[in-house]
């Protein structure tokens, strides 16, 4: 490895001069702070470094250069309750380390003619064996069981709600139309919720639209359900109709 001394704040200008030069840098225990990004400074200030000879390059020693590369290295490094580097790029840097504290180490070395220090910031070795966390899982709620005729959507408990409200305002049909929903749907709603729905539809406020209330038809029962009393109407409207066609049948042979 090969390194090429720069006025010191440069090194990013001067870097641009060679294709194959770059800055190594680390984090240090005094530039990592608590709940920010950490910040890496440069192992080596007023140098840049390059894997082959440049000119002006010279030669970084096996040695020094050991020490640069595990400081650079972004990997963390874990100390026992002993002080000992135990895993990580600092482990090979033992005869290197000055002193050591909880959360960082000392790491003392002569590089490129000058006595450095640094302060790397470590975890303890107990995170090595303790497993690892257990992420939560979400609670998974059962879809809404859909209906004969139903799109294929799921609704929340909010949108079923609100439905359910719309329809003990206007009644099963009425919401039913509103909403896109199989009256069918919202009556299983409403028996499930405990609601009670209007046996017809109630027509809505001028200027909102809304469904025509039901016409009970003559004859029949106060106590029908909504569909009974429908089906009842259906049944009616298709009597008239077949009187209609008979008139016209009739009106047909006298012409002919």
């Amino acid at each position: 490895m090969y390194c090429i001394k720069v006025t010191e704040g440069r090194e990013r200008i001067e870097i641009r001069k060679y294709s194959s030069a770059f800055l190594p840098s680390c984090v240090t225990a005094e530039s990592q702070k608590a709940g920010a990004r950490p910040v890496r400074r440069f192992v080596v200030p007023g140098y840049i470094f390059t894997i082959r000879k440049e000119s002006k390059a010279i030669l970084v020693p096996p040695e020094e250069w050991r020490v640069i590369e595990a400081l650079a290295d972004s990997h963390p490094s874990f100390i026992d309750e002993e002080g000992n580097i135990v895993s990580g790029p600092l482990a090979a840097l033992a005869d290197c380390i000055a002193a050591a504290k909880d959360d960082r180490v000392k790491v003392q070395a002569v590089l490129l003619g000058e006595k450095r220090a640094y302060w790397i910031p470590v975890r303890s070795a107990a995170e090595l064996s303790a497993p690892p966390p257990e992420e939560e899982k979400p609670e998974v709620k059962p879809p809404v069981k859909k209906d004969k005729g139903e799109k294929n959507m799921e609704y929340t408990q909010e949108q079923i709600s609100r439905i359910l409200a719309d329809a003990a305002s206007v009644g099963a049909h009425a919401a039913s139309k509103n909403a896109g929903v199989p009256w069918q749907t919202i009556l299983r709603w409403a028996r499930e919720a405990g609601t009670e729905l209007p046996s017809r539809s109630v027509v809505k406020p001028a200027g909102k639209r809304g469904r025509k209330p039901a016409v009970k038809p003559e004859g029949a029962d106060a106590d029908l359900s909504p569909l009974e009393l429908e089906n009842a109407a259906l049944r009616e409207k298709v009597a008239q109709l077949e009187a209609k066609v008979k008139k016209l049948q009739k009106a047909i042979e006298q012409l002919m």
